[in-house]
């Protein structure tokens, strides 16, 4: 029995040396790229949470819509009166409801009349918010334990937005009607430079109804002047996504598991207590292997690439778990970011080439011909993409004669290789998508 015993014993300080030994591993490939991208990500956190309490700067806290997009618990007021003015108003837009809204034939609908009319005594504040720079809750943290603004509002908004710019542009005012869609794309971007994915992701989703919006509402028949068309192409111009946007959001991603974690160490999550996690250096180990995944996404992200997902994530062997290229954690946390990669993508390539198109439709309108070249807008002192985004979305302007067309491929694979189908206001004469491909005619 004794011998059994001492069995028993060895067996376990056997275990108890390999698990020392493994929970070790693996190490952290680049120790200092992983720190210089958290303290980037911190950085930018604190640059936007310096702006957050700034009422000027900050759209988030218009007093009419913050019980409305607020935070759970923070801000926000289920039975605020400004939730059932969008709602209503909502029912007509084309893109609340995916199907085209004849603003024309419902002006004498009394429910109709009703709402756009409660709407528009909203409208200019919520216009003011949507240009505001900063799009943040003020005295957040970053981690994912924090109260998030309510993203469905944000998005709900922006419809509503778009929706008032098809009424304006019924009552044939098409400066309001492209203001109000600009507005859209510059509260997107707001919303895309946060800390957060989904904040990522609910800006582009934002900037697309916007542009939808422009692109489905004007065109070179708009009677605009080319002081009018030239705002328009600066303030398109300002909208354009950052550049590496989504390494940023992948550093503050980085940043918030690591604080997450911390806080299952301390129990702070009860509902998502696991024994596994309880072992000693578990937590630390997943961690670990979290980073080590999220800095290859990001070396080949930087390195101006698409973003590739390792292929063993698919599908991981016992190996794969034992040896440290994967972990539970990671597996559960990590999300699609081929697909966000290519979104962000396509994004930043419509913005572009809206800003540019209304580059074009401001030198004609000044110079009562259409460009030979893109250069030759530039020369002219109307604002356009700076030609490394041009070049980097690969626009081709062709002149043909008294016509011209402005292309711009994308990669629209892991996106499902959306056309003009699936555009909220149909074919347009002077835009579409085909073949991965935007086209502007001009």
């Amino acid at each position: 029995m004794k011998k059994l015993g001492l069995v028993y014993l060895g067996i376990l300080l056997a275990f108890c040396v390999v698990y020392t030994v493994w929970i070790q591993f693996p190490k952290i490939q680049d120790p200092r790229r992983l720190q210089e991208v958290e303290v980037s990500a911190q950085e930018h956190f604190v640059e936007i949470q310096t702006v957050a309490k700034d009422p000027e700067r900050n759209g988030y806290l218009s007093q009419t819509f913050l019980p409305y997009w607020g935070r759970k618990g923070v801000e926000r007021k289920e039975n605020a009166p400004i939730k059932k003015i969008l709602e209503d108003w909502n029912g007509y837009s084309t893109s609340s409801t995916r199907e085209f809204v004849d603003h024309s034939s419902l002006a004498k609908n009394s429910s109709y009349q009703a709402a756009l009319s409660k709407f528009e005594t909203v409208a200019p504040e919520l216009e003011a918010a949507m240009r505001k720079p900063v799009f943040a809750a003020p005295d957040q943290e970053l981690s994912f334990n924090s109260p998030v603004m309510n993203f469905i509002s944000v998005r709900s908004s922006a419809q509503a937005m778009v929706g008032y710019a098809e009424a304006r542009a019924a009552q044939g005012k098409i400066l309001e009607a492209a203001s109000a869609t600009v507005a859209v794309m510059e509260f997107g971007k707001a919303v895309e430079t946060q800390t957060t994915l989904i904040n990522e992701m609910v800006g582009v989703a934002v900037q697309s109804i916007g542009f939808d919006g422009y692109v489905g509402l004007l065109g070179p028949e708009s009677k605009l002047s080319a002081a009018q068309w030239k705002a328009l192409a600066g303030r398109l111009t300002d909208a354009l996504p950052v550049e590496q946007e989504l390494a940023t959001t992948m550093g503050s991603e980085m940043v918030g598991f690591q604080k997450s974690v911390a806080m299952l160490k301390t129990g702070k999550f009860p509902d998502l207590n696991s024994a596994w996690w309880r072992l000693p250096g578990f937590l630390s180990r997943e961690a670990r292997i979290y980073s080590n995944l999220m800095l290859t996404i990001d070396s080949d992200l930087r390195d101006g690439g698409t973003v590739q997902m390792p292929s063993y994530l698919a599908n991981p062997s016992t190996s794969d778990y034992l040896t440290g290229k994967v972990g539970n954690l990671a597996l559960v946390v990590l999300p699609n970011y081929v697909r966000a990669d290519a979104e962000i993508r396509f994004n930043r390539t419509k913005i572009a080439g809206a800003a540019t198109a209304t580059a074009v439709l401001a030198f004609r309108a000044e110079n009562r011909r259409l460009p030979k070249n893109l250069d030759e807008i530039r020369a002219a002192g109307i604002p356009i993409p700076h030609s490394e985004v041009l070049k980097e979305v690969e626009a081709v302007y062709a002149l043909s004669g008294t016509k011209a067309t402005l292309s711009l491929p994308f990669d629209g694979t892991a996106i499902g290789n959306p056309t003009s189908q699936d555009f909220a206001y149909g074919p347009r004469e002077w835009f579409g998508i085909q073949n991965d491909t935007i086209l502007f005619r001009f």
